[in-house]
């Protein structure tokens, strides 16, 4: 008789360690790894695992959101992708694990380093991704600028939509800029808040993640724009926001 170990889910490092050390064990409808009898540790890209119903971290998000739209992150270690994102290695080590936990790429070791791999199309992914992603937008706040707009700050929301699409902009223009950012300039007088729209330069939406690191010219990316305003519920904005994503050009 042969006894193994029965796992909902696997990293590539703990599957990688346990072949070495010659542990069986089984990731149902996945990989079977019984050195005396079969071994399939072929990557299925089934339902969301272990972590079905909890939705991306912000950094594993950004980082899956850049992949899809600019790319080059294929085969890359995390301290490469740490190094172009701006975050730190041991984030972005644990946003690879959550992409591969959740079916959304795999990591394979090349000497000593894990590096990504994203095995299906953009839009594929793009689609088995959607409950695992969430609004970018933590808050909002109506503000003044002491400098007229803060030189990182991207165009959000509807003054987004509005220059892709024939939907009208609302009065005031809507910004986003990193939550981080967002507070500091309201502790340091670099940004003013106040009351309402009346009185305000814009309504500024603080983010979960840095809007300039996948921002499109002066506003933010097309991804992270659908996903601000998909539970909008005007119907003009839903009408925009379908025919953006179809007219999606992925890569």
């Amino acid at each position: 008789d042969h006894i193994a170990v029965v796992l909902p889910a696997i990293s590539a490092k703990v599957r990688n360690r346990m072949v070495q050390m010659e542990i069986p064990f089984i990731v149902p409808n996945t990989q079977i790894y019984l050195p005396l009898a079969v071994i399939n540790l072929k990557e299925s890209f089934g339902k969301t695992r272990s972590v079905e119903g909890k939705p991306l971290s912000p950094a594993a998000q950004v980082l899956f959101l850049m992949q899809l739209q600019k790319g080059g992150f294929e085969n890359q270690s995390s301290k490469e992708i740490a190094r172009r994102i701006g975050y730190s290695r041991a984030s972005m080590s644990a946003a690879c694990a959550e992409l591969e936990q959740n079916n959304l790429c795999r990591t394979i070791r090349k000497g000593k380093e894990q590096r990504i791999e994203f095995e299906r199309s953009p839009k594929v992914l793009w689609e088995h991704a959607l409950p695992l992603l969430k609004t970018p937008t933590r808050k909002t706040h109506w503000v003044i600028w002491t400098r007229q707009p803060l030189p990182e700050a991207r165009l959000a929301g509807i003054s987004a939509l509005s220059q892709i699409s024939s939907l009208a902009d609302d009065r005031t223009a809507t910004y986003a800029l990193k939550e981080q950012t967002v507070r500091e300039g309201l502790e340091k007088g670099i940004i003013h808040g106040c009351a309402d729209c009346h009185e305000a330069d814009a309504l500024l939406e603080a983010w979960s993640y840095d809007p300039a690191l996948i921002a499109e010219g002066n506003a933010v990316d097309r991804l992270s724009l659908y996903l601000s305003l998909r539970q909008n519920p005007d119907e003009r904005v839903q009408s925009a926001l379908a025919d953006m994503m179809e007219g999606f050009s992925w890569r």
